[in-house]
């Protein structure tokens, strides 16, 4: 089985943002090992180079997804106001803002669909 369709969608971003060529979309989609995330992933950093923001950026714009890279990210007192810092490292999420009464939040894992149900105390 080839890639599949998320994972197609994503090299098909890196090729349009002109980081892979489109030789290297057809050579990595016909491939006919199944992929996991991971494995795309090691493939795309270490065979073509792309670095790991890109493919974060990649990913997100696939998914329809705002990328939040928290590397630049500095706590401050007023972080963990409205999540506690025990079940946003225990759920690998961080508070990065708030718009009016809405809070942002950055997702370690977005397909992790449970995380919002969580009760935080």
């Amino acid at each position: 089985m080839a890639l599949g369709k998320i994972q197609t969608q994503i090299v098909a971003k890196l090729e349009e943002w002109g980081r892979l060529t489109a030789e290297q979309r057809i050579e990595i989609i016909a491939r006919p090992e199944d992929f996991s995330g991971e494995a795309l992933d090691k493939l795309l950093q270490d065979d073509y180079k792309v670095a790991p923001f890109q493919l974060l950026t990649a990913k997100a714009r696939a998914l329809g997804l705002a990328p939040y890279n928290v590397t630049r990210y500095r706590v401050s007192a007023s972080t963990f106001e409205r999540i506690p810092m025990e079940f946003c490292q225990e759920n690998l999420v961080l508070p990065v803002g708030q718009v009016g009464e809405l809070l942002l939040v950055a997702f370690a894992n977005p397909f992790e669909l449970t995380v919002p149900t969580r009760s935080t105390r």
